[in-house]
């Protein structure tokens, strides 16, 4: 005779009770079913307690506030003995005339790339061959592997 625990058996059983519909599994949470208890009568609300950095910073603003806000600074024309401003001439500027140019027919023979140029040139060529191996071999293991 085999022993099996009740736990063991009602979890062999289980699929057997899903498997019959909501109906059980409505009756199972019925009996688990944890009812909301009443809330608690409303004592008056005391506030919480503030964190020790900001009671510091509120006791800092109260200290602070004694002394009066600044305003922004008078201009200069409003303070006692400015000197008189007197507005400078205006100059009307001359006339920009068109420099003499000389033109020359040209013809540009070529270009010659810098060393660097070339260097990073050559770097892209190689870097763009070995994306190719790298992607044509990522491609024949993917299709090794799916068949």
């Amino acid at each position: 005779m085999v022993y099996r625990s009740w736990f063991f058996t009602w979890l062999l059983r289980m699929r057997h009770r899903v498997g019959q519909g909501w109906y059980q599994i409505w009756q199972w949470l019925r009996l688990v079913w944890v009812r909301p208890v009443s809330a608690p009568p409303l004592a008056p609300a005391t506030p919480p307690s503030l964190p020790r950095w900001r009671r510091w910073l509120q006791q800092l603003l109260a200290q602070l506030s004694r002394f009066p806000r600044l305003r922004a600074a008078p201009k200069v024309e409003q303070l006692p003995g400015a000197p008189t401003v007197t507005a400078l001439p205006v100059v009307m500027p001359a006339p920009v005339l068109p420099e003499p140019t000389l033109e020359v027919a040209s013809v540009s023979e070529g270009y010659e790339p810098h060393w660097l140029e070339r260097l990073l040139q050559w770097l892209d060529q190689v870097l763009y061959v070995w994306e190719e191996k790298i992607r044509s071999f990522w491609h024949w293991l993917r299709g090794f592997w799916t068949g």
